[in-house]
């Protein structure tokens, strides 16, 4: 699987792609396949250098925590959610990736709606 991450700290062009296997599903677990994350604020100060101190991460490092996607499979003990259901959901890093397992707690349904800009 390819995500997007990086090996040292630095400006956007330490970015690279990384292959990692699949995401490990869990009973309480759903895989998503990843439609699309956010870019926030808190990623680039990641991306920086700026949070070494207070959370040591290893590289490589793949950040990413808000993420939408379709459900690819879902964990025994999942019972609120089923395979091909979009949902948005909150990741501990790892969103900038082709797929990412996350708590079914983590997650929510998108509504099925139709919206329309005049």
């Amino acid at each position: 699987m390819q995500s997007f991450g990086f090996n040292h700290f630095g400006d956007a062009t330490v970015f690279e792609t990384i292959e990692q296997p699949t995401p490990t599903l869990s009973p309480i677990r759903v895989l998503l396949d990843v439609a699309g994350f956010a870019l926030n604020p808190y990623d680039a100060a990641l991306r920086r250098g700026e949070h070494a101190v207070d959370r040591p991460l290893a590289f490589p490092i793949v950040p990413g925590t808000d993420v939408i996607g379709t459900i690819r499979a879902v964990g025994e003990q999942v019972t609120d959610y089923e395979v091909g259901d979009l949902v948005v959901g909150h990741s501990n890093l790892g969103a900038y990736a082709e797929q990412v397992a996350l708590s079914h707690n983590k997650i929510a349904k998108v509504p099925k709606c139709q919206l329309t800009h005049r």
